[in-house]
């Protein structure tokens, strides 16, 4: 008999989400609150019965808010605090912004709006002379550069080869992890339309004069926009470094941290064309700027190719105008210029095993949008840490097993899980918190229900439950643009508290 099985696909997983130990699947903070409750309503009874029923009518109902929670374990006392801050941000017209000649800016510019507002992009050379843009962000003191490439693809790639990007990848993760001053980073997919104006710049100055009319005739056709229209993919990885030489070092400043980072730039894009990239580059603040720019305004992104398809013609954007004319933020979607944009976050991860094609389907072109961009934040944790975050792990999610019997089965996968991560970090594997924001645009509003459809839609297909960034969409917009935002350092809550409640 011939033996016709083939090698298994590598699996991964194991993905942990970061919980602390408390009552059911209340966390630690939680936990404690309704504890304290509970012991104020018992004093409040010994000295007053009226007092102690009056106080649990009224608390009572706020602790069922907080003790109801739906599939993204948000309670509803969080979604309410969400409604809130953000009727009150629009009461205060924080959500609009309007920029240029008639806008709030005093020097007349079109400014990036929020978190960017007050960010600085500085021209650097890497180690060959390439130029880089160095964005700064003063409010964390982070600087971030971008790479652009173009990845491999799976197409007619054999498994092997797909594994080893892998395992590039997640060597790439494991020293970023040993670099101090590595804050965290970004990997955007950008599916965008393609109007034909590369493909011209490159056929054009290759038609022989002495050519056939039928093969001169095919060509042309080939570079025509409105015979030929296809989607352009490209990929931007980000990364962010800090400002801070170390702990209780003062900041350096903005030539020490460019010269640091130059002359790492050759090393990480080597790195990131191991782990699948092509022809990986450092991105210059004319080229980061003009993508930025058109994300704002996608109407124009046929004008602007058309213009460089010319030779010699060039559209240059600077910093300071790289933002929109105006945006109106709302509760599930944003407009701005002339795109309406959608943006979502992963509420739920993929459970269970998975294969490197897992995100195939949320990353493959649609129709139902003009442009769309799924951004993988990480934050890689350092390895000094790394151990005792997955030995935490295994004890806090030990402590919730079988809190439940709803749970029981759940809970104990997990703790397997975190488990078998703790055995692989010990033999040096890296730990990487991440997450993950997708951002659907359009030109035409009656067009938006339906890309929400088909997103959401394309995350199932990918496992991942998406959750719409409700009063966030200015957020997770600018953090789907690879200008390295870590957002967890933007919260006024500090993340090293959350991360304990």
């Amino acid at each position: 008999m011939a033996n016709t099985s083939a090698a298994a696909d590598h699996t991964y997983g194991n993905f942990v989400e970061p919980r602390t130990p408390g009552i059911g699947r209340l966390g630690r903070g939680e936990s404690v609150l309704i504890i304290i409750a509970l012991a104020i309503f018992g004093l409040v009874m010994m000295s007053n019965l009226w007092g102690g029923v009056i106080y649990f009518l009224v608390v009572a109902p706020l602790m069922w808010q907080s003790l109801k929670k739906d599939k993204f374990g948000v309670s509803a006392f969080e979604k309410r605090a969400e409604r809130f801050m953000f009727n009150h941000a629009k009461k205060n017209q924080r959500t609009q912004y309007r920029s240029g000649p008639v806008g709030v800016i005093p020097s007349g510019t079109y400014r990036l709006p929020g978190l960017l507002a007050a960010s600085t992009a500085y021209k650097c050379r890497d180690g060959l002379g390439r130029s880089f843009a160095l964005i700064h962000v003063p409010h964390t003191d982070h600087y971030s550069v971008a790479f652009l490439t173009e990845a491999e693809g799976m197409t007619l790639t054999d498994q092997a080869q797909i594994e080893r990007w892998v395992a590039e990848w997640g060597a790439f993760m494991r020293e970023c992890g040993y670099e101090s001053d590595i804050a965290g980073g970004s990997v955007i997919v950008e599916v965008a339309p393609d109007f034909g104006g590369r493909l011209k710049q490159h056929i054009e100055p290759q038609l022989s004069k002495h050519a056939s009319e039928v093969g001169r005739t095919m060509m042309l056709q080939a570079i025509d926009p409105d015979v030929s229209r296809s989607s352009m993919v490209r990929t931007w990885v980000t990364l962010t470094f800090t400002g801070s030489a170390g702990f209780g070092s003062p900041p350096r400043s903005v030539e020490d941290v460019a010269v640091s980072v130059a002359s790492r730039l050759p090393d990480i894009g080597s790195r990131i064309e191991l782990a699948g990239g092509t022809d990986a580059v450092p991105v210059s603040v004319t080229s980061l700027s003009r993508m930025i720019r058109t994300s704002y305004d996608p109407g124009i992104a046929e004008d602007i190719e058309r213009v460089m398809s010319d030779p010699g013609e060039r559209v240059n954007f600077d910093w300071d105008n790289a933002g929109p004319v105006a945006h109106d933020a709302g509760w599930e979607s944003m407009r701005h210029d002339s795109g309406v944009s959608a943006s979502y976050t992963m509420g739920i991860a993929p459970r269970g095993e998975v294969r490197s094609r897992i995100l195939a389907d949320l990353l493959k072109p649609q129709a139902e949008m003009t442009r769309k961009r799924v951004a993988l934040l990480f934050r890689p944790i350092p390895v000094s840490e790394a151990g005792d975050v997955a030995e935490r792990d295994v004890k806090h999610l030990g402590a919730r097993a079988g809190s439940t019997k709803q749970e029981l089965s759940s809970s104990a996968q997990a703790v397997v899980a975190a488990s078998q991560t703790a055995r692989e970090e010990a033999t040096g594997a890296g730990l990487v918190n991440f997450g993950l924001a997708v951002t659907a645009t359009v030109t035409d509003p009656d067009q938006l229900p339906v890309a929400k459809l088909a997103v959401t839609g394309r995350g199932r297909a990918s496992k991942i439950e998406l959750r719409p960034a409700y009063g966030s969409q200015d957020v997770v917009f600018a953090a789907t643009l690879p200008v390295g935002l870590i957002l967890t350092d933007h919260v006024r809550v500090p993340n090293q508290l959350k991360e304990h409640l």
